[in-house]
């Protein structure tokens, strides 16, 4: 079960240094496979409370607590946080929408991400409107307004 190679006997070196090789490459291949594993295990659970977002000159680490929305601007992302500053991040906002815990963030539109304790009012008229705390109008596409109903009645 589970064979990597087989060597017979008498054993010849240079067959001993390729199965061990295999072996070795095997081993390595269940690693990555297991911290990969565990990765998307820790962000699917919600165990992590940060994140490093890539901007043109600096690595910037923020706690996910202090994002209060995210806005597509093409193949880039701005990432606008509780205090009032703004990033502009060289990752998509699709990237930020599998990254982000789904408990706390909630895609409104094909352009916003909002976080979720940060909403302080949805307006339910044709518009489809959540107003932030901080005053913001972030729009609600109609296809996301029963979805972030049941997001905001939890």
């Amino acid at each position: 079960y589970n064979a990597i190679d087989y060597l017979l006997k008498p054993i010849c070196v240079e067959e001993l240094i390729s199965s061990f090789n295999k072996a070795s490459q095997q081993v390595n291949r269940f690693d990555q496979e297991l911290q990969i594993n565990n990765l998307i295990k820790t962000t699917h659970e919600d165990k992590f409370d940060q994140i490093v977002l890539p901007t043109s000159d600096a690595l910037i680490v923020v706690p996910i607590q202090n994002i209060r929305r995210l806005e597509s601007f093409g193949n880039y992302t701005y990432v606008y946080l509780i205090s009032g500053e703004r990033y502009l991040v060289s990752r998509n906002l699709k990237e930020f929408e599998e990254m982000l815990p789904e408990a706390l963030f909630f895609r409104s539109h094909q352009s916003h991400i909002v976080n979720t304790k940060c909403i302080k009012m949805y307006l339910k008229d044709e518009s489809a409107i959540s107003i932030l705390q901080s005053g913001e109008r972030i729009p609600i596409a109609r296809r996301r307004k029963d979805a972030l109903m049941e997001v905001l009645d939890k």
